[in-house]
C-alpha cells in the first residue's frame, strides 16, 4: 500500500514539474512574440516596410525596378 502511495506522489510531482516547464516555455515564447509584434508595430508605417510587404506579399514592384527582383 505504501509503495503505491509513494508511486502516486512521485508521479504527481513529476507531472507538476513537467507542467511548470511547459508553462515556462510558453511564457518565454509569448514574450518573444510580443517583442516581435512590437517591432512590427513600430515599423508598419515606414516606407521600407511598406515596400517590403508590397514586393513579398503582393508581388508589386516600382516601375524602375528590374525583373531580377521579381524571381
Amino acid at each position: 500500500m505504501y509503495i503505491y502511495i509513494t508511486f502516486l506522489i512521485t508521479k504527481n510531482i513529476l507531472n507538476n514539474i513537467n507542467f511548470r516547464n511547459k508553462i515556462s516555455e510558453h511564457s518565454r515564447r509569448t514574450k518573444e512574440i510580443k517583442i516581435k509584434l512590437q517591432k512590427t508595430k513600430e515599423n508598419v508605417n515606414s516606407t521600407e516596410y511598406i515596400e517590403e510587404v508590397a514586393r513579398e506579399k503582393l508581388d508589386m514592384y516600382l516601375p524602375n525596378e528590374s525583373s531580377l527582383y521579381r524571381y
